[in-house]
């Protein structure tokens, strides 16, 4: 039957810090996210990628190496960047699992590491190890049917081809720390960032207050 695919607008940013209590949980869990007018076709996405790559999405990005390795106060971090093939709708999401009583050094830490890389940019071996990263992945997923056919569904929705995909990591391949660094200046705006935790903050608190008594 004929019919008309809806479109997905992208949604305003509504900057805001929620706290969520989950009584007796063990782990809490940080999500952050900011919509993103980004499309896949658009010239900034290979460049995009590659912020996304260095900040949270590969083993040894910013927030992994900052949480984890360096401050040992998250069980894992990272981001995730999405944007659709058929219209300019996207969105940059953040997570971490952690101790609720951490959750303060975990607020200040990601708060950190996004004003650090709008302000400073990414350096010339963060682009390398990224671009490697995803051309890894690039082939890992190839490499699997499922994953394949999956991709041809996405293309025919979108009416494209492989030699889309191609052109994407070509660009990835060409794109200079410069490009990435203006691409982050033009999109990543950390004052419009939704910010959500989840954990048993008040029992954190109590125990805290309990250990504390002589």
């Amino acid at each position: 039957m004929p019919h008309t695919r809806l479109y997905k607008a992208v949604s305003d940013p509504k900057a805001a810090t929620l706290q969520i209590e989950t009584p007796d949980k063990a782990n809490a869990v940080y999500m952050g996210a900011w919509p993103l007018a980004v499309q896949g076709s658009m010239s900034d996405y290979a460049a995009l990628l590659l912020a996304n790559e260095i900040l949270g999405g590969g083993s040894q990005s910013r927030l992994q190496e900052r949480l984890r390795q360096q401050e040992g106060i998250s069980y894992g971090a990272g981001s995730q960047l999405s944007a659709s093939a058929v219209e300019p709708s996207g969105q940059l999401t953040l997570w971490a699992i952690f101790a609720p009583e951490n959750r303060a050094k975990v607020e200040q830490a990601v708060a950190q590491e996004l004003a650090q890389l709008v302000a400073s940019g990414i350096t010339e071996v963060e682009l390398q190890d990224a671009k490697k990263s995803l051309d890894q992945q690039r082939l890992t997923t190839w490499a699997q049917d499922g994953a394949l056919a999956q991709l041809q569904l996405d293309n025919g929705r979108a009416g494209r081809g492989m030699a889309f995909h191609e052109k994407l990591h070509a660009q990835i391949a060409a794109s200079s720390a410069q490009e990435v660094n203006v691409a982050i200046a033009r999109w990543i705006t950390p004052a419009q960032l939704l910010h959500v935790y989840a954990g048993d903050f008040a029992g954190a608190k109590n125990k805290a207050v309990t250990n504390s008594r002589p």
